[in-house]
């Protein structure tokens, strides 16, 4: 018989390891709730990886009690199963380490003294990075819970061989981890020069001062050279808008583009290739949300609120969702990608940053439509947006390369985590010729200075 390893990962286990029904290997934590509120330990599965949480400074949606969250222990594994179809890039499983509370949305599993959690959570993982869970999803937003799991056999190596397999992958991971970390610190400096450009490129054309005046309740404008003017976001664009709320149901395969906030890149760049679909459509609706060439993307809800795109090519159509607005420029008043670096740039940032308070994650139409923004002689324009683009252009290369070595990296992670849950992975001999490291020297090889 097949295992589900290997029905997945397509590697039969070794023929020294055991079998098991996955349900008799990992049991739902049933009656553990914070009744009293007795823990305080307020903690979060964030990519992969659960992480604490200030429970007084918590934001986002938060219940009016924590009574309703369950209690977790070290050893226990969490699953998020929720919002399958719209999420399909989040690590769906945390190892809990210290003993605190997590939403009761989410399933907190448990295995028996006899089985070392760690192999089992990275078992799971290599489950998540096959995007095996996606196959048992079912409905609109497509959420399960773990007892929706078939119960299949499951290849179980003794305990012993759990330890050392998840000793080896705790160390070798650990490496790759602290590289992936420093690559990421990398990037955030690029981005904040990058984000600085458009600014910089403006005051040294005309912009002197950009600053909040607290008696006035707002930014203020001042300039050197004649011909700028401050305008409010309403007066530059003619046409702005959002998505439909009603479109979840027609979302498929196959069909047409449908932009959600995720496809807007850190660098205003928008992934309309790896979209979800959306059967065609027609009629007012259908146009109304229908993306066009220069359409200026900001994401108006949720934990992406402020993140802005620029459709600089289409080549096929296109829709947004609810939480996306489009900004159509008027060309004659400003250049459609100068509204987007601007927008992009600190200038609307911190302009977007203060309309948000508290747990608020989200810009209203009249907050997006009323911000300010230098708006410089129409002739210089086009001279403005060449310098800004050449200026970003080795950012942007060095950002890529970069980019494209964390991406490496993660794949090797995830080969070396499902070769060794697997039995596929000789790891005495992968230590001892040091294939981690040249693994992750061949890929630092592969970036420009």
């Amino acid at each position: 018989m097949k295992t589900l390893q290997e029905r997945v990962h397509g590697t039969p286990p070794p023929s020294a390891w055991g079998l098991g029904k996955i349900h008799h290997v990992f049991r739902v934590r049933k009656n553990f709730k914070n009744e009293g509120t007795k823990e305080n330990n307020l903690l979060s599965l964030s990519y992969g990886r659960m992480i604490r949480k200030d429970i007084d400074a918590a934001e986002g949606l938060l219940p009016e009690s924590f009574e309703t969250y369950q209690i977790v222990e070290p050893g226990n594994i969490v699953l998020r199963l929720t919002d399958l179809q719209n999420d399909k890039r989040s690590l769906r499983q945390g190892l809990v380490h210290e003993r605190g509370i997590i939403t009761s949305a989410y399933d907190a599993l448990e295995v028996s003294q006899e089985h070392d959690p760690r192999f089992w959570a990275y078992s799971l993982l290599a489950l998540d990075l096959a995007k095996y869970y996606y196959s048992l999803g079912g409905g609109v937003r497509q959420s399960i819970n773990f007892a929706d799991f078939p119960n299949e056999w499951i290849a179980v190596p003794d305990k012993q061989q759990q330890t050392a397999i998840a000793d080896f992958l705790d160390r070798e991971t650990a490496r790759i981890d602290r590289l992936i970390e420093k690559k990421v610190q990398v990037l955030t400096v690029l981005g904040e020069r990058r984000r600085a450009v458009a600014h910089q490129s403006l005051a040294a054309r005309g912009l002197s001062r950009f600053d909040w005046q607290p008696d006035r309740q707002s930014f203020v404008f001042q300039w050197s050279q004649a011909g700028w003017s401050a305008m409010r976001v309403k007066d530059v664009v003619g046409f702005m808008t959002s998505g439909s709320r009603g479109w979840g149901g027609l979302l498929g395969t196959e069909g047409e583009a449908f932009i959600q906030s995720g496809n807007i890149g850190r660098y205003m760049e928008v992934d309309v290739a790896s979209a979800h679909r959306v059967q065609p459509q027609i009629g007012a609706e259908a146009e109304r949300t229908l993306v066009r060439k220069d359409d200026v993307l900001v994401c108006i809800t949720g934990g992406r609120t402020g993140a802005v795109g620029f459709i600089r090519a289409l080549n096929e159509r296109a829709y947004i969702n609810q939480h996306v607005c489009i900004l159509r420029a008027r060309s004659r008043t400003i250049h459609p990608e100068l509204l987007a670096q601007i927008l992009w740039s600190d200038i609307g940032q911190k302009q977007i940053g203060m309309c948000q308070y508290g747990v608020k994650q989200g810009l209203g139409f009249s907050e997006l439509a009323n911000l300010l923004i230098p708006v410089p002689p129409r002739g210089l324009h086009d001279e403005l947006i060449e310098g800004i683009n050449r200026a970003t252009a080795r950012l942007d290369n060095l950002t890529d390369a970069i980019q494209k070595s964390v991406a490496r990296l993660q794949e090797l992670r995830a080969s070396l985590i499902t070769a060794a849950v697997t039995g596929d992975l000789d790891m005495a001999t992968w230590k001892r010729r040091g294939m981690t490291e040249r693994r992750t020297d061949a890929i630092e090889a592969g970036i420009p200075a």
